[in-house]
């Protein structure tokens, strides 16, 4: 299938706790320097910043989302993929089982009929 990018967030805000960063462009900066230095070394290039609107014209709610991201390591991906396989199964044997209750209800239908 292909490996999948895993993205793991430094920071989102919270317009209901007050909790966002600080107004002061010094201190911005250095509050986004120890987001930044929090991510793994070798991830550090792949840190995005985005700004962010989850409200309504009338109650605008912004939103800040700090992430890095990574492939996913070959383990992962065979977790990944064995998971969904499961997955798929599960609902391949739900929905034979969904059409045999169909099935048998349609015979007993007809043969009231007969």
């Amino acid at each position: 299938m292909g490996k999948r990018n895993l993205t793991t967030t430094l920071y989102q805000s919270d317009t209901y706790s007050n909790a966002w960063p600080p107004e002061n462009a010094i201190e911005f900066i250095q509050w986004l320097s120890a987001l930044i230095a929090s991510a793994p070394q070798e991830h550090r290039r792949s840190v995005r910043i985005e700004f962010d609107d989850d409200g309504d014209y009338d109650r605008p709610r912004p939103q800040l989302t700090v992430d890095w991201s990574r492939p996913e390591t070959d383990e992962e991906e065979r977790e990944r993929e064995a998971s969904e396989k499961a997955r798929s199964i599960a609902s391949a044997r739900e929905e034979l089982a969904r059409a045999e209750r169909n099935l048998a209800a349609a015979k007993a239908k007809l043969s009231g009929h007969d």
